[in-house]
Order: C-alpha cells, then sequence, then structure tokens
C-alpha cells in the first residue's frame, strides 16, 4: 500500500540467450526539450533495456542489450542514432558486471 515494493522480476541471464554485448551509451540531445520524443522512440527499440535522464555531459544514458558487436552496429546506426533529435552518441563496452544487486535495507 506504501508503494515501497513496486512488483517483482526475474533476472535474465542474456548470455546465455546469446546476447553477448552489454554497452551503455551516452547520448547527447539536440535539444533537452527533445528527451520525451526521445524516450518514445527508443522505447520502440527492443534491445534498450534501461533509459536514464541524466545530468553531466549527456541527456540521457541507456543500456543496450546486443548479439554481438556487428549487431550493436546495426542498432546504433540504424535505429538509434537515425532518432532526428539525437545529436550524438558516446559508446561504453561493458567488459563484466562485478556488482548488480539491491540496496540492503
Amino acid at each position: 500500500e506504501a508503494g515501497i515494493v513496486t512488483g517483482s522480476t526475474f533476472q535474465i541471464n542474456y548470455r546465455l540467450l546469446g546476447y553477448d554485448v552489454t554497452t551503455l551509451l551516452g547520448i547527447h540531445l539536440k535539444s533537452a526539450k527533445d528527451q520525451n520524443k526521445v524516450i518514445d522512440k527508443l522505447s520502440k527499440i527492443n534491445e534498450v533495456t534501461e533509459v536514464y535522464y541524466t545530468t553531466g555531459s549527456f541527456g540521457l544514458m541507456i543500456k543496450v542489450q546486443c548479439k554481438s558487436i556487428k549487431h550493436f552496429h546495426m542498432i546504433l546506426s540504424e535505429k538509434i542514432q537515425s532518432i532526428t533529435e539525437i545529436q550524438s552518441t558516446e559508446s561504453f563496452i561493458c567488459l563484466d558486471q562485478p556488482i548488480h544487486r539491491q540496496i540492503k535495507l
């Protein structure tokens, strides 16, 4: 009732499903007012699994799950960078995820 627990989820091992490449992608928007348009368009790309509206250098930071570098390149060039409200992107390929947890309360 207090809204603290908002649901439950399964933790998916994407690598076992063939998604071997995890990338964090910083996005520079052409204009901050375009954030909702971009978020709406990103939500339609299946490989985009998380989107954060951020402070700092990037307007948005997203997480992308892909099967290979070639697959990531296709998603980046044909889907993400084709969004007209995006000025530029910067990719950070994840090598490992040594910590993945909830905050202990």
